[in-house]
């Protein structure tokens, strides 16, 4: 069991340190000098991309933001045109964050921009190399998907 738990927490070390390495190597902000964001940034309007337009807090659940936090990000993103609040047509006390046209541009340039920052990073690796990390990200990919979602309070 000792050997477990050893395992786990390298796992964890290992998930904590090097994902957030991960997106340096690939993020665009030398690129997008003119909005220099944060990770949320991204992953706000990449989410409202794939899923449409979300209340504030749906949005924060998703991506483990708190209110108060996802207020100013909303926030910066409304000042710079990214994404927009409207009224929910079904029920006025919610309101819903929708991504413009400006900031689906926005994200089209940057997704660009980082395919081209990754495949200049990854160059170095060979095709086996290449092969082994596209493995790994699949596998990763469908682990976290079978993971549950479990409050922690």
């Amino acid at each position: 069991m000792v050997n477990e738990n050893v395992k786990m927490e390298t796992m964890l070390d290992d998930l904590l340190i090097y994902f957030p390495i991960f997106y340096q190597k690939v993020r665009t902000s030398k690129d997008f000098k003119e909005k220099q964001t944060s990770a949320a940034y991204y992953q706000i309007m990449g989410l409202l991309m794939d899923l449409g337009s979300l209340p504030i807090s749906v949005i924060g659940d998703y991506l483990y933001i708190s209110r108060p936090n996802m207020t100013s990000h909303i926030d910066k993103l409304v000042l710079d045109g990214m994404v927009e609040r409207k009224g929910d047509e079904k029920d006025r006390r919610i309101t819903l964050i929708s991504i413009t046209p400006e900031g689906r541009d926005f994200m089209k340039k940057a997704r660009v921009k980082v395919e081209e920052n990754m495949l200049n990073n990854l160059s170095s690796l060979s095709d086996a190399e290449m092969e082994e990390l596209f493995t790994a990200v699949k596998t990763i990919k469908k682990l976290l998907f079978k993971i549950k979602d479990v409050k922690n309070e």
